[in-house]
């Protein structure tokens, strides 16, 4: 659609522009950081601890199934100690604000 159509239907649209203003010049924190460590960040560190625990394991298991239950059971207790530890430094540092 065409961006005059989607503002003629909008009812704020004579104040729009000012509200992206006013948003820009907040000064609020972006939570584009609290994002990437809350959600990007756990699912890197899974996918890189399979990775290296698949690499790892591949010369001490030589089945298949039971290297990937070790990788599995390798990386989800890596991946809660990082949203652990993600989450205890946030708190501290919330904290000490």
């Amino acid at each position: 659609m065409d961006k005059e159509i989607l503002c003629s239907r909008c009812g704020r649209q004579h104040s729009c522009s000012r509200i992206y203003n006013e948003l820009a010049a907040s000064g609020a924190p972006s939570v584009t950081t609290k994002v990437v460590v809350a959600f990007l960040l756990p699912l890197l560190v899974f996918i890189i601890t399979l990775a290296v625990s698949g690499r790892l394991l591949t010369h001490l298991i030589k089945s298949g199934e039971l290297r990937m239950v070790a990788d599995l059971l390798l990386a989800l207790p890596v991946t809660c100690i990082y949203i652990f530890v993600a989450r205890l430094v946030v708190h501290i540092s919330a904290r000490d604000r």
